[in-house]
Order: structure tokens, then C-alpha cells, then sequence
């Protein structure tokens, strides 16, 4: 009995659930400057997926995917919360199959956003048809899928002369750019809309400095994904628990959501990769580039 007893071996305990995080709106990820705003508290999601699956979870904050996958044993036990077009495409270049499940309601019950085209506020622009000619900076990720947005309705503008479409690394540095260039008219920028209150708050440009001249076409925003290779059980009470937090007044609070998460249309497919910026002598034949 005794031989028996010592031959038993217990089954090796799973790895924890990696939940990562790459919102931009994080408490981690942003900065403090806005009080209520961009103070995502990923913390108590983890906590509370702790309790509700009875398993342990470690959380990452990141904006590298692939440094982040690197940490765990058992990529299959990974949750991924960002921006949807980034995440997918950077699960592709990881690689991790990843499968969206569910998006994060913002403050007024969206789960899109758009990218805003701002000027100075003493540019007499006044729309995207008063650009002719103008430097825009684009201060949008390659595959964000606002920036396709905003180069369609650059496309769509037909302006002539054309506008000079220059990228810049940052929405930050678009608009700081747009605030000192000499250039008479000025240039314009694009960022994407949940950055302006984070630009006005952290002193780049103070509140009134710059002007919305239009908004591109909202696009998904942030969307809780799992690998395709999740165990089936797990994936199911993962999801569960994301969907339930809509009945939690604190939490959706502390994650700054109207409704929490929301789930995806059936058959929702992982957004394509956002079209690069067009260069001269292609689809966009009057573009004149950096």
C-alpha cells in the first residue's frame, strides 16, 4: 500500500492565465495628466478573473506582443487586451493565432473611435477641402486602422494641388509638429481621437490650441482576444467573465466603460492589415510623399 501510495504523482499544476495588456488608456501605459481619463485599472480585471476562474494570473502591461508571449510556457493560456487592428497584426507577426472575443465599451458606451484631423486654432481652415496643398502629419501606427480612414478621405478630397502626406512616429510629435512648424499655411495633423485629451493634459498643446477640422470613420477599438488554441472550458469562462462585468458598477469605473465588455458580431473576422501610406506614381498618382 505504502509503494503504491509513494508512486502516485500529482498532475503538474497549468500555467497561470497571461492576461497582456496594450491598451493605450491604461493606468501603466498612459500618462496622469487628465484625472478619469486614461486610468485604466487592469489590476482589478486580473484580480477578478482570479477569483471567478479559481486560477492564478499574471498580468504584463506592453506594446510588444512578441516580448510579451516570450514570458509564458503556454502561449494557448494567453488574454490579450488592445487596440484591435494592432493586436491582430501583431499577433501575425508574433506568431499567435489569436482570435477576438469580445470589445471594451469606452465612457460613452463605444467600442470604436475615430482619428481627428486638428489644426491650430488659428488656421482659417475650416474643413478637409480648405487643405489644398497643405503638409498633413500623419501621427498614426501603420496598422492602425484609422489610418487607412484618414488616407481614404484624403483620397476622397481630390484636392489641388495635392496634399504632402508626411508620418510622423507619434500623435504626440504630429502635433507638437503642427504647433511649431513656420510653414504659412500651417500643416495639420491626424492622431487618433483618444489622444488629443492626453496631448492637452500632459502640456504638449494647451486646451483650445488645436482644432478638429473632421473626424475619418470610426474603427474598432479595444477588443479582448484569446489564442485560437485556448482550451474550449477556459475560453468559455474567460469570456463569461469579461461579458459579466457589465453588472459590476466599481470595476467598470475603474476600467473608465459605460457598459464593459460587448460581444462581437458572429463570424467577426480579425481586421486586414490597414493599407500603407500610397507613394508617388501609384494608386494615388497625384500624391506627393516626403
Amino acid at each position: 500500500m505504502l509503494c503504491l501510495a509513494a508512486g502516485l504523482v500529482a498532475a503538474p499544476a497549468p500555467d497561470p492565465l497571461l492576461l497582456v495588456v496594450m491598451d493605450p488608456l491604461a493606468r501603466e501605459l498612459a500618462c496622469a495628466c487628465v484625472p478619469g481619463y486614461g486610468q485604466r485599472d487592469y489590476r482589478k480585471l486580473a484580480a477578478r478573473l482570479r477569483t471567478t476562474l479559481k486560477e492564478p494570473v499574471q498580468i504584463e502591461f506592453s506594446d510588444d506582443l512578441a516580448d510579451a508571449l516570450a514570458l509564458p510556457s503556454d502561449r494557448a493560456r494567453v488574454l490579450v487586451i488592445g487596440d484591435r487592428a494592432l493586436v491582430a497584426d501583431a499577433a501575425r507577426r508574433a506568431p499567435w493565432p489569436a482570435r477576438p472575443i469580445c470589445a471594451l465599451t469606452d465612457r460613452d458606451g463605444q467600442t470604436t473611435a475615430p482619428a481627428l484631423f486638428v489644426a491650430r486654432r488659428d488656421d482659417p481652415a475650416r474643413e478637409l477641402r480648405d487643405l489644398a496643398g497643405r503638409r498633413v502629419f500623419l501621427g498614426l501606427a501603420e496598422a492602425d486602422a484609422r489610418r487607412a480612414a484618414a488616407l481614404d478621405a484624403l483620397r476622397a478630397a481630390a484636392w489641388s494641388p495635392p496634399a504632402q502626406i508626411e508620418p510622423r512616429a507619434a500623435p504626440t510629435e504630429a502635433a507638437l509638429d503642427v504647433l511649431d512648424s513656420p510653414d504659412s499655411p500651417p500643416p495639420v495633423a491626424v492622431i487618433p481621437a483618444y489622444t488629443l485629451p492626453l496631448i492637452e493634459g500632459c502640456g504638449t498643446a494647451r486646451p483650445g490650441d488645436l482644432k478638429v477640422l473632421a473626424r475619418t470613420a470610426p474603427a474598432p477599438f479595444i477588443t479582448a482576444f484569446l489564442s485560437r488554441d485556448c482550451p474550449a472550458d477556459l475560453a468559455r469562462r474567460i469570456e463569461q467573465t469579461l461579458l459579466d462585468l457589465k453588472r459590476d458598477a466599481r470595476l467598470l469605473r475603474d476600467l473608465e466603460s459605460k457598459a464593459g465588455f460587448q460581444p462581437l458580431p458572429a463570424e467577426s473576422p480579425a481586421p486586414s492589415a490597414p493599407a500603407a501610406a500610397p507613394r508617388a506614381g501609384a494608386d494615388w498618382p497625384d500624391w506627393r510623399g516626403p
